[in-house]
């Protein structure tokens, strides 16, 4: 019966054990996933602002061309 006992304790402590090991296997995955999508959104962000960038630079070129077109006459 002490036997019994002692082994049912060993093969629970095991389970906790492996439990653990599977919860922070998910933790670790959960926590590469969120630094993807956090890295995915910054650039994002960051080709939206170049492409923001690039439009207002345009627009800014075509101002220059017709404010020299009509400058110079």
């Amino acid at each position: 019966m002490l036997r019994a006992t002692s082994e049912d304790q060993i093969n629970e402590q095991e389970h906790q054990v492996k439990d653990y090991s599977a919860s922070k296997e998910n933790d670790r995955h959960l926590f590469q996933d969120h630094v993807s999508q956090a890295l995915a959104i910054s650039v994002k962000e960051r080709t939206f602002d170049m492409a923001v960038q690039k439009k207002m630079n345009t627009v800014d070129g075509i101002s220059d061309f017709w404010a020299k077109k009509f400058i110079s006459g």
